[in-house]
């Protein structure tokens, strides 16, 4: 974002599904370990990326100088690992929908 104070309000969004996902898995019934797995990929997925945006963007805790940069490897490694639990998560649970969600 070119105004980073913008940034800030990303974090709504980002709680809300958090939480959300939080309490969809605490009160997950018990069944379908394949589905629950699945969520609980996208949920780690999504507060993963909630702590690397509060690390790497709002600097909340110390970067180390091999991640400042944007493009570094090291940060789209991070980016990629984050990804990949919700892409994970969201095949798992694909299955159980069916046909677009139905």
């Amino acid at each position: 974002l070119r105004r980073p104070s913008l940034r800030y309000a990303l974090t709504i969004p980002s709680l809300s599904v958090g939480t959300a996902l939080l309490a969809l898995l605490y009160t997950w019934p018990s069944g379908d370990l394949l589905q629950f797995a699945g969520w609980v990929s996208i949920a780690v997925g999504i507060w993963l990326g909630a702590v690397l945006g509060m690390w790497l963007w709002f600097r909340w805790f110390p970067v180390p100088t091999a991640l400042h940069d944007p493009f570094a490897p090291g940060r789209w490694l991070l980016i990629a690992v984050h990804v990949m639990f919700i892409l994970g998560g969201a095949i798992a649970v694909a299955p159980a929908q069916g046909p677009l969600g139905a």
